[in-house]
């Protein structure tokens, strides 16, 4: 979990997918050193998390996309 959702206010941030950035990441790698052809543009989606600091939510129930359950962050540990 980020740090930002334990600040006052709670920090807005985005996520980055991590996992999926390394194996698109090792993937042109491989495929680099197999002489294959790789992707020259690669995208990855993010995902915006809304808290606090965005303003007019004062409590975690009252902001937008936020869980306070655990399956809400994500198993890399990062939001």
């Amino acid at each position: 979990m980020d740090a930002a959702c334990f600040t006052i206010p709670s920090l807005s941030t985005v996520h980055r997918p991590l996992y999926e950035m390394g194996r698109a990441a090792a993937s042109t790698v491989v495929a680099a050193a197999e002489g294959r052809p790789i992707e020259r543009h690669i995208e990855i989606p993010t995902r915006l998390v809304v808290r606090e600091s965005c303003g007019g939510a004062t409590t975690p129930a009252g902001l937008v996309g936020w869980r306070g359950d655990a399956a809400a962050h994500d198993t890399d540990g990062h939001d």
